[in-house]
Order: structure tokens, then C-alpha cells, then sequence
């Protein structure tokens, strides 16, 4: 990572190489790398996604510009993954790699993302199915006191063959402070359309966690609007 060791992100490095270290995992593996052309997808704060490779693997390379948050943001979605990818539905983390004044965070490879499932009219895995495996993530992340706070079709990926699905896509995550029993930041989160209601109008929450469901258009799955 020496591109930013020479600006004001040293400070990013060495806590994101420690972090990954700890872990036995791949800070700057030269055998990462992407192909520029194969667009997988695009997040928010200038984010996209490319199809690479790990060594002979091959997987999604997300790209994240240094200046978003001063790095911040790759750093916080490589630790919470770090924690959290030994899960069956969570996309799986593999490297981390600086590439000038980009941050490559190498992921599991999925088949599809959910919005492209619905658009495509799939079967292969059940709609109840997908459901329950979203809902099994995020109990499993809420239990690790992590909140995703930007569940949406597009951050739900499909493995096809396996019939499984994953969570992706922790750069706004938060976790949850010891004796606490929700997130306070600066800012709502989330994409617009996907944000909960209460979330928008700053609505005080009970003790109870709540969620709401809406019906995904045109489909018989359910996805879960979640108070986040």
C-alpha cells in the first residue's frame, strides 16, 4: 500500500493491515487484479464492481476510491468482513489490495444479484428459500452486534448451483457499541427507496427491534424493509 503511505491515509494502512493480518488473510497480493471491461455493478460514493482474479479464482473486485470518507469506508467494510465472512450467507472476503489512489477489496463471486434474479423471472432456488437464507444472514450479523443499514435487491447475491444466497456490501455498517441496542451516526444511510419510513422521519424506536415487509414488484419474494 505504498500510494498511501505517502498521503494522509498512512494511517488507514496500518490499521487495515493489522486488521487483515490478524486475520491470516491478503493485504497487497499482487495476484489480485480485474478487468476493467467486465462491469459487475456500481455502489454508492463512486463505487463499481468488476469481475477479477485471486491467483487462479476468479471473483468480484470491489474498487473504492480513497478519498470517500479518507478510506475510511474500505477499512470499515474489510473488518466487518473479516469477522463475519466464516458465514454461510455472507459473501466471503478474500484480499485487499492498493492499486495508486484506489482500494481493490477482492469478494466470493456470485452468479447474480437479486434485482437481476426478479428481472430474469429465475427458479432455480424458491423465493421462500431466498427469504429464509436473507433472514439467517441477518441474524447472524445482528448477533455479531453488526447493523447492514443498505439491505436492498442489489446487495442480496444468488450462488445458482448451491441454491445459496449472500450478503454483501458493508461499507455504511455500523456496529453496535457494548450495551447499546441501536446504531447513532450523522447521516440516515441506505439507498433512497430502501431506507425504513421511521428511519426518514427520525421516528424514536421501542426496545423491540421492528421490520416491515413490502412485496418486491412483479415477484413472490419478500424482502424485509428493515429498521435500520
Amino acid at each position: 500500500m505504498e500510494g498511501l503511505k505517502h498521503t494522509k491515509q498512512s494511517g488507514v494502512v496500518a490499521i487495515l493491515t493489522t486488521a487483515v493480518a490478524q486475520k491470516g488473510k491478503s493485504v497487497d497480493s499482487t495476484a489480485l487484479s480485474y478487468d476493467v471491461d467486465k462491469i459487475l455493478g456500481h455502489g454508492s460514493y463512486g463505487t463499481v464492481v468488476y469481475k477479477g482474479k485471486f491467483g487462479n479464482r476468479d471473483v468480484a473486485v470491489k474498487t473504492v476510491h480513497t478519498s470517500v470518507f479518507d478510506g475510511a469506508r474500505a477499512l470499515n467494510e474489510v473488518k466487518i468482513l473479516l469477522d463475519c465472512d466464516s458465514h454461510e450467507n455472507i459473501v466471503r472476503y478474500f484480499s485487499t489490495k492498493q492499486d495508486g489512489a484506489i482500494i481493490l477489496i477482492a469478494l466470493e463471486l456470485c452468479d447474480m444479484c437479486l434485482k437481476i434474479w426478479v428481472e430474469n423471472k429465475q427458479k432455480e432456488i424458491e423465493p421462500l428459500e431466498i427469504l429464509r437464507q436473507v433472514t439467517v444472514g441477518l441474524e447472524w450479523l445482528h448477533s455479531q452486534k453488526i447493523v447492514h443499514r443498505d439491505l436492498k435487491p442489489e446487495n442480496v447475491l444468488i450462488l445458482e448451483y448451491v441454491k445459496k444466497v449472500k450478503l454483501s456490501d458493508f461499507g455504511l455498517s455500523r456496529r453496535v457499541l457494548d450495551g447499546c441496542s441501536f446504531v447513532a451516526t450523522i447521516n440516515v444511510g441506505g439507498t433512497p427507496g430502501w431506507v425504513a419510513p421511521e428511519i426518514l422521519e427520525y421516528k424514536a424506536r421501542g426496545i423491540e427491534a421492528q421490520c416491515k415487509f413490502v412485496s418486491f414488484y412483479q415477484s413472490h419474494i419478500m424482502i424485509p424493509w428493515a429498521s435500520q
